[in-house]
């Protein structure tokens, strides 16, 4: 995620991933089918999960300001755990390198 998103929870509707849920009010999407692109399977190696890193080190350089190093680079999905009330924002960025600054 380059660019980044913003989630808030509170406006998630309860069931909306779930079998049966009635999505009737929902805007229709373009499926695509208007376009006939050629879909070639990924030559590569696929990405899965092959492991979980837990943090290697936790800084706080400034307060309120975290920095969770793993210890070397990775490609994968963040899980975190926090708690706060509702509307409290957490911005999370995602860098390559731990610069001396922190």
């Amino acid at each position: 995620m380059f660019e980044g998103e913003t989630y808030d929870a509170r406006k998630e509707i309860p069931g909306w991933d779930r079998p049966g849920f009635d999505d009737k009010n929902w805007a229709a999407i373009d499926t695509g089918t208007s376009i006939k692109p050629l879909i070639e399977a990924y030559p590569g190696v696929p990405v899965r999960p092959t492991q979980e890193l837990p943090t290697a080190k936790l800084t706080e350089p400034k307060p309120d300001t975290y920095v969770f190093d793993l210890g070397q680079n990775f490609s994968g999905w963040i899980r975190l755990k926090v708690k706060g009330k509702a509307g409290d924002k957490v911005n999370m960025q995602f860098a390559e390198m731990l610069n001396a600054d922190g």
